[in-house]
């Protein structure tokens, strides 16, 4: 019996001593996965700085916001409503340029009508909310003069689900966000709302920016104010809409602009749907109620060209063959009414010469003849030494040849029949 209780010992012991390993391991599988969930996603493409893990940051005020900014940061901003003014305006009173000192990435500048919110020397920093609460967060300021935020000298940007704007409609000279010297910056499902003068600025060298899934509205001079940039600049799949202009891009050798399956409205399409400097696939336009300047053509001067003069009683009909009349053009000189005799000139310097009169024989037998800016095509071939015969779809004619008797400046002329008109050309 004692023998039996001893094993029976035993085997509770081992029960245990397995039930505890378990316990182990299944809070080292816990750890790794909360260890995983820390290292937030990145664009395709983009790498953080060494690889090194980002930190994880959530805010609920902007006095957070502020103390959280910084390189290698991942800040997560709860849903809610940000008046940045509201509370930077006050710590400016107090602190002023002590505040400055003592934050290496963040400084509050004067701007004429308040104080904004610049973000410097920053790289491998999100700024973001989530899809669901998209319409739930709202970062603005109030000064007329400042953009809601501003990026200088940074890198690997990532701005996402976020909606900024300025507080009231009107008359801005600020932006929403503005870049200077930024490079790898992503903004992704934002909403740049008026009246900001821009929805994005980028200057000094911004580039390799990429705009996705992005709404811009509302502005006063249009969805962006792009140059000097270094690097592409893209949007994806976003809306321009409502602004009262369609914005700016200085094209440079070291830039591109390229918008991939954007909607544009009135103004943004006037701006854009005619521009050659930047590249658009597949987007969507309304249609254009302005189109770009045209300097009217400089009228031609034709006081150097010479004109043949035409004289009838100088005229006499000669023989052609093929091997004369292939490969030669000939330009029209006038045009006559057989019904009522009616002449129009059409040489070059002539009221009549935009009616654009010519008539071209191939090798091949093929013929071009120019009416009124319009090519007609036809066959060709002699018929006897007298005549050449022309058919097409748009009927047929005969060709007859004629040199004018001027001794060392004699010159052939072709009459042709077409229709009920006599074509002079030469």
């Amino acid at each position: 019996m004692k023998k039996q209780n001893n094993i029976k010992c035993l085997l509770f012991l081992l029960l245990v001593f397995i039930m505890i390993l378990s316990g182990c391991n299944k809070e080292k599988e816990n750890h790794l996965s909360t260890d995983s969930t820390e290292n937030v996603a990145t664009e395709e493409g983009r790498t953080d700085s060494d690889n090194q893990k980002m930190k994880e940051v959530s805010v609920n005020s902007v006095e957070q916001l502020l103390e959280a900014i910084g390189p290698d940061t991942d800040i997560y901003i709860e849903p809610g409503y940000y008046n940045l003014t509201d509370y930077i305006d006050e710590l400016y009173i107090k602190e002023g340029e002590q505040f400055n000192k003592s934050h290496k990435y963040v400084e509050l500048r004067e701007v004429h009508d308040g104080v904004e919110l610049v973000i410097q020397n920053t790289d491998n920093m999100n700024l973001r909310c989530e899809m669901d609460y998209l319409t739930d967060i709202e970062i603005v300021v109030e000064p007329r003069y400042a953009s809601v935020l501003c990026f200088e000298n940074c890198n690997n940007i990532k701005l996402s689900y976020l909606d900024m704007k300025h507080t009231d409609t009107g008359t801005c000279s600020g932006n929403v966000i503005d870049f200077f010297g930024c490079q790898n910056v992503y903004l992704d499902y934002m909403r740049l709302d008026g009246c900001g003068d821009c929805g994005i600025g980028a200057f000094d060298g911004t580039g390799e920016m990429y705009v996705t899934f992005t709404d811009i509205t509302h502005c006063e001079s249009g969805p962006f104010y792009i140059e000097n940039a270094k690097g592409n600049i893209e949007f994806e799949e976003c809306c321009f809409y409502y602004s009262n202009g369609g914005g700016y891009y200085s094209d440079t050798e070291q830039s591109d602009l390229t918008f991939i399956k954007c909607s544009f409205d009135q103004q943004e399409t006037n701006r854009w749907y005619f521009s050659e400097d930047v590249k658009k696939i597949d987007c969507s336009f309304e249609e254009p109620t302005y189109y770009p300047d045209v300097p009217p053509e400089e009228e031609e001067d034709h006081s150097d060209v010479e004109i043949p003069e035409y004289d009838y009683d100088l005229l006499s009909k000669v023989s052609l063959d093929k091997e004369l009349m292939e490969n030669t053009s000939w330009n029209g000189y006038m045009i006559v009414n057989q019904g009522n005799g009616d002449t129009e000139y059409v040489h070059e310097g002539s009221d009549g010469y935009d009616r654009e009169i010519y008539l071209v024989f191939y090798q091949d037998g093929s013929a071009e003849f120019g009416y009124d800016g319009e090519c007609h095509e036809f066959t060709w071939a002699c018929e006897g030494d007298d005549s050449v015969y022309l058919e097409g779809d748009d009927g047929w004619m005969y060709a007859y040849l004629y040199e004018s008797d001027e001794g060392e400046n004699s010159r052939f002329w072709l009459m042709v029949q077409y229709s009920e008109e006599l074509i002079w050309i030469y």
